[in-house]
């Protein structure tokens, strides 16, 4: 789910749970952005 490029607005809801966002239940997570890859999984691309 990282390397969606919403990922940084994706929230998560579980059972029982209040709804966190991706970044609460992966606090050191690696991702394109590390890389510097500016687009991630399904990013709006009008050339395609």
């Amino acid at each position: 789910m990282n390397e969606l490029s919403t990922a940084d607005k994706l929230q998560v809801q579980l059972p029982e749970r209040d709804e966190m966002s991706l970044q609460a239940y992966l606090p050191e997570s690696f991702g394109p952005k590390d890389l510097g890859i500016e687009s991630g999984l399904m990013s709006y691309r009008p050339w395609l």
